[in-house]
């Protein structure tokens, strides 16, 4: 009598599981990219609590201008040259300066401080020129 062997029936395979893994890294990258939102948000916050209290004193700004223009108009009138002469005269022992003592001088519009006979700077035209004068300075 001969023997059969009896051929095993082949399992079908097995659908494989794929399992992840959450590396260090990736833990890291989230938490990094959370970090990096959360920081925007705090830096946009603040940036606008200080737009916010920068219109506050603008506004603040604004309100002592109108009434620095309020009174000021209010007191103009109250005040003229001889009241002040007088009273500098009289309570700040003020005398005006002798004849001899005043000198007028002729002053255009614009409004700057005379120094002296101080030559002013001519500019140099072009980067060259300034290098070269640079340069001839040095030595």
């Amino acid at each position: 009598m001969q023997t059969v062997k009896r051929r095993k029936r082949k399992r079908p395979p097995r659908p494989r599981v794929v399992r992840h893994k959450i590396s260090f890294y990736m833990i890291f990258t989230i938490m990094l990219i959370f970090a990096g939102g959360v920081g925007t948000a705090v830096i946009f916050a603040y940036n606008t609590d200080m737009r916010r209290q920068i219109n506050l004193v603008n506004n603040q700004i604004i309100a002592q201008r109108d009434l620095n223009t309020a009174l000021r108009a209010e007191i103009i009138p109250h005040f003229s040259l001889e009241e002040i002469a007088h009273i500098a005269t009289t309570r700040l022992n003020m005398s005006s300066p002798d004849v001899s003592r005043v000198v007028r001088i002729n002053v255009p519009r614009q409004s700057y401080v005379i120094q002296g006979d101080i030559p002013e700077p001519t500019r140099p035209e072009t980067i060259w020129q300034a290098l070269w004068q640079h340069i001839t300075n040095l030595l």
